[in-house]
């Protein structure tokens, strides 16, 4: 009986320390851009997922950040459904390039591929443009605020392989945040952040030339 007490009040101690930081899930693959500029024909689309930490496996390629306890432990969260971070960036990108006209195509990239095999799958049909998102950071960081790292490279090249444009954004942003349900706000913070970063990306001026 002691010890199922016993047993019964650690469990207890470790839900609350864990707070509602354990096994939260963002979805990205619903956020979207809407480009200031429209065209036609085929874009073949990958994000490549070059996260140092998930290309060396130390964590998994579902990996999109951290939630904290209110002692400040730190959880995985990870993308709703298990899949790829890459798979959901490339889905926005197809389906944002879509809304514009284009008929964008979708080519998934793992992050154990080597980036020439990756720009040969994006070139092996002929697309009349091909888009390259390298994710080279992507995380966020709740406690009481929302804190976004990100690193991303967008870049364009014509059906032979030639770069036509090139776009980086990187730096850290505080989206702000609330002293209840944090989770809550940074499952809807980073998705639409990510579709404000898309949206940059693809009006950078040298983008929307190449696309064009």
């Amino acid at each position: 009986m002691n010890g199922s007490r016993t047993l019964g009040a650690l469990l207890s101690c470790i839900a609350l320390l864990s707070g509602c930081a354990a096994g939260n899930r963002y979805t990205y693959s619903d956020a979207r851009a809407n480009p200031h500029f429209s065209g036609s024909g085929v874009v073949a689309v990958t994000a490549f997922d070059q996260r140092p930490y998930v290309v060396s496996g130390d964590k998994t390629p579902d990996f999109v950040g951290l939630q904290r306890s209110r002692f400040g432990i730190p959880f995985d969260v990870k993308t709703d459904q298990g899949q790829p971070l890459s798979d959901d960036f490339t889905r926005v990108v197809v389906n944002s390039l879509q809304g514009a006209g284009y008929q964008a195509a979708a080519l998934p990239a793992a992050p154990g591929d080597k980036l020439p095999a990756v720009k040969k799958r994006l070139l092996q049909n002929r697309p009349r443009r091909a888009m390259l998102l390298t994710i080279d950071e992507w995380k966020s960081d709740t406690s009481k605020n929302v804190a976004l790292f990100y690193d991303l490279t967008l870049s364009v090249s014509s059906s032979d392989g030639s770069m036509l444009a090139q776009k980086t954004l990187k730096g850290r942003d505080d989206l702000g945040g609330t002293f209840f349900g944090s989770g809550k706000y940074a499952k809807v913070a980073v998705s639409d952040a990510f579709g404000l970063k898309m949206q940059a990306l693809l009006d950078a001026p040298e983008i929307a030339r190449a696309l064009k």
